[in-house]
């Protein structure tokens, strides 16, 4: 689904970022008000561990665990908005919140 096996290999032009913050692993609760602000209206997401895992999550189930779908360590997360086209990715405690300038609506639809 996402053209690049890694995040470090996103082409800039993938993507616009809207907004980049910092999120604290160790107070997840605090830190989920980000994820609330950015998921307004939106039932479900689709959480990808790499680009051969994923999983379609309700937003109140991720926004009370987001922090055991993402991990500093990990850089292939992406959570993908679809009814926005949007997706928020990380890298180590900062996090990425991009519009997703290609079009991959019609590249899931078109399978």
């Amino acid at each position: 689904m996402f053209p690049f096996e890694h995040l470090i290999k996103m082409k800039s032009s993938f993507c616009s970022i809207r907004k980049k913050v910092d999120l604290n692993f160790d107070y997840p609760k605090k830190s989920s008000h980000f994820f609330v602000n950015k998921l307004i209206d939106v039932p479900f997401v689709f959480f990808f561990w790499n680009k051969k895992a994923s999983a379609i999550v309700p937003v109140n189930i991720f926004i009370k665990s987001w922090n055991d779908f993402f991990y500093p360590s990990d850089e292939t997360s992406i959570l993908f908005i679809a009814s926005k086209n949007r997706m928020i990715f990380s890298y180590n405690e900062t996090f990425f919140y991009a519009d997703i300038l290609s079009n991959l609506n019609s590249q899931i639809i078109d399978g």
